[in-house]
């Protein structure tokens, strides 16, 4: 039931990062042409960006260790070392500083080419000899940071080294041959510290997959805004990492609050340790979130540029945002790979373990969502739904004014438009949705998201500015026109009575322009053939106001958070659902509460169609917080006042099953 709510119009990430990809010209590209100002999709949320330095930070010299030392005293270093702070670097490890500093000298000279010549190497098939671009994850990623890099895997099939820039092919190729050695000598003492067989890992493959990826850190205009690198740990076995002078960037996080800067010592090798051998042996490893924020504007031709060489040992081929784009191409969404006849969906279908619903316990609990007349005496459904609002979030409402009739129409409507063909829907297929009367695609976030979710969806927009209803497919046409109507009688009733329980007079929503915007998000959920995989919505807050949503017989999919539990929803015939949206928990100060909900995905033959509009206000500038009539000495403000549009905007930067925006904005959030 998620909002997409009133984002700006004017600003269209996608595009704008479609346009810079396609140019070709990285980040050193931009600073050439003389910018000073980097662009929008390179700003990160304020969660991603280092505070300002404290005084006493840390300064950390990560543990420098000897290999030429007696054998039982490295292995000892470096098991502590990996126990701790998963970082250490070693000196006299047999590789010469000559090659080093050839491999990391020729990079440099790549990246500093014209960007006619990069061009050439610029894509995103890893595949292939080398992959030079910005960002391998540009399109999920919710900004991108600010660094190029160029990709060589380098086993276990070798490259096509003539496809690798001349300038530092033969310096790459020695490199890896040297790597290799120091990495299975790594290898053995690590398994050692382990107190396992010292060829353990490299009976497990572990030194049989690498990629080199070489990063290049050009000068930021404005390195208050974005990273170099988010946060992050490795995936893999092992990194082994290289660097030129232009230090101070490094930084590791030590314990939960701080991050320290990483020195690094001249002719030494920084190695840190991955995902994969921590979980090997959680218990004695430590992994560490690493960043390389931006460097300050002076002085201004400051480069730094890496080359790490990790150990992977995940599928070789899959790409990714490759299959992506080929689906979202075909438009033919999910719905069209069902009636292609597949029986396994594909990968970015996959969703993560903690996304996925558990075994489903013999007690759940069986919810029926508070059911409230609004035809009842108004004392009584205001307090009823004050209830209902303060503490599930949810509730139907019944009485409600609205012909059971027209909410079948518009629900069949919708189905129809689904099932109707694929050459017809993919007229109506694309994902600029403010500029047109309706999008239909798969997931609003598909670009976003590290996974998708099983539900195609069509999108109208019909407030402040009413759509083009002649773009909208002609069989739900006047039935969704007819829906918004009665919709926002309904809704007006809603935030007076929503209003009254808060104790503040009844128009006050309205005054906000609560009512004003109104997006109808119509989802459509096939029968999914490996519904244990993925999800039809990940669990997510909506973020405006106001949710009304209606839907079709095929229940059991929509659930609702309950302390620790998830609970099914049973909808009641003729009965319109309503949810509590973040932004009136935050205008209520905590009286109402916005609750995480789900859409599991469907095993049944029958598709559930729902219809949702999402209230949120019209005025982006106005400044939105905790209502001052509730706000006291007894109940202090419990968030920060923001503007409607930095509100929005910060939703569409985050993936949908993130955690809600409440958090960010709370008064004194230390994640924030």
């Amino acid at each position: 039931m998620a909002s997409a709510t009133n984002e700006p119009h004017s600003y269209d990430r996608l595009q704008e990062v479609k346009q810079f990809d396609e140019s070709k010209i990285g980040v050193k590209g931009l600073l050439d042409s003389g910018l000073t100002t980097i662009p929008k999709f390179f700003h990160q949320p304020p969660e991603n960006l280092p505070g300002p330095k404290p005084k006493n930070r840390p300064r950390l010299t990560v543990p420098v260790i000897d290999l030429s030392g007696e054998r039982s005293a490295v292995v000892e270093e470096i098991r502590r070392s990996a126990s701790t702070l998963g970082f250490f670097q070693i000196v006299n490890h047999s590789i010469p500083t000559s090659l080093i500093d050839s491999a990391i000298g020729d990079m440099k000279k790549f990246f500093e080419e014209s960007n006619e010549y990069k061009m050439k190497f610029y894509h995103r098939e890893a595949g292939k000899g080398a992959a030079y671009s910005t960002n391998f994850d540009l399109y999920q990623s919710k900004a991108a940071s600010w660094r190029d890099s160029l990709q060589v895997r380098m086993a276990p099939m070798e490259p096509a080294w003539d496809a690798v820039p001349e300038m530092c092919r033969e310096a790459l190729a020695e490199w890896d041959k040297a790597v290799v050695g120091l990495g299975e000598e790594l290898m053995s003492i690590l398994c050692e510290g382990l107190g396992v067989k010292s060829d353990k890992l490299k009976e497990l493959s572990c030194l049989n997959a690498r990629v080199s990826v070489s990063h290049y850190y050009p000068q930021c205009p404005q390195p208050d805004l974005t990273v170099g690198l988010t946060a992050h740990t490795d995936p893999g076995v092992l990194t082994v990492l290289v660097q030129n002078e232009v230090g101070g960037l490094l930084q590791v996080k030590c314990g939960d609050e701080d991050w320290a800067d990483v020195e690094a010592v001249p002719g030494a090798i920084v190695i840190n340790i991955g995902d994969l051998l921590q979980k090997k042996k959680t218990q004695n490893l430590t992994i560490s979130h690493h960043p390389p924020p931006q460097p300050p504007l002076s002085p201004a031709n400051r480069r730094r540029c890496t080359s790490a060489m990790a150990s992977i040992t995940t599928e070789q081929n899959y790409d990714h945002l490759k299959e992506v784009k080929q689906f979202d191409e075909s438009k033919i969404g999910v719905k069209g790979l069902l009636d292609s006849g597949l029986t396994t969906i594909p990968r970015f279908f996959h969703q993560p373990p903690e996304n996925l619903p558990g075994p489903k316990p013999k007690h759940r609990p069986r919810l029926t969502v508070p059911v409230i007349d609004l035809s009842g005496e108004r004392s009584t459904v205001v307090e009823e739904i004050r209830r209902s609002a303060s503490t599930l979030g949810f509730f139907q409402v019944v009485n409600h004014g609205i012909s059971p009739s027209l909410i079948d129409s518009a629900v069949n409507g919708v189905k129809k438009f689904y099932e109707q063909s694929t050459d017809y829907k993919m007229k109506f297929y694309h994902r600029e949705e403010g500029t047109k009367g309706t999008a239909y695609s798969t997931n609003f976030d598909l670009y976003q998201s590290r996974a998708a979710s099983w539900r195609d969806t069509l999108q109208v927009r019909t407030a402040p500015v009413e759509p083009q209803w002649d773009a909208v497919p002609e069989m739900c046409r006047v039935a969704l026109a007819d829906w918004d109507k009665a919709v926002v009688g309904l809704g007006e009733e809603l935030m007076s009575i929503l209003s009254e329980g808060l104790g503040v007079k009844s128009d006050r929503l309205k005054e906000l322009s609560c009512l004003d915007a109104r997006k109808m998000v119509c989802h459509y959920y096939p029968r999914c053939p490996q519904p244990e995989l993925t999800v039809g919505l990940t669990a997510h807050t909506d973020p405006g106001v106001l949710t009304v949503l209606v839907q079709n017989e095929v229940g059991g999919l929509l659930q609702v958070k309950c302390g620790e539990d998830w609970a099914d929803i049973e909808a009641v015939p003729g009965a319109v659902v309503i949810n509590i949206g973040d932004l009136l928990q935050i205008m209520s100060n905590d009286k109402y509460k916005s609750v995480m909900h789900r859409v599991l995905a469907n095993p049944v033959e029958g598709a559930r169609v729902s219809i949702g509009i999402f209230f949120s206000p019209s005025i982006q500038q106005n400044l939105y917080g905790p209502l001052p009539e509730l706000i006291s000495a007894e109940k202090p403000a419990a968030y920060r006042e923001f503007t409607y549009e930095e509100y929005i905007t910060r939703f569409f930067k985050k993936e949908l099953n993130e955690k809600s925006l409440p958090n960010f904005y709370r008064i004194n959030n230390t994640k924030a």
